[in-house]
């Protein structure tokens, strides 16, 4: 079974970094609003780019699974 554990790994590292990607912004966002006393301004800023960077990972995700044929062993 060539390469099973490594797609297994990798749908894995994606269930975890797709959803993690807005709350690490939104985290850092209110860290930084409470430094900068900007309440929700940079919150809602860096949760909006998290989202943005996921939503760049699923597509970047899906033109690699369209462009790679599914070979099976």
């Amino acid at each position: 079974m060539p390469g099973g554990y490594g797609r297994f790994a990798r749908q894995m590292g994606l269930a975890i970094e797709i959803p993690s990607l807005p709350v690490a912004g939104g985290v850092v966002g209110y860290y930084l609003d409470r430094y900068f006393q900007t309440a929700p301004v940079l919150l809602i800023l860096f949760g909006i780019g998290g989202l943005g960077m996921a939503a760049l990972n699923i597509v970047k995700i899906a033109r690699e699974l369209n462009s790679k044929p599914d070979v099976r062993s």
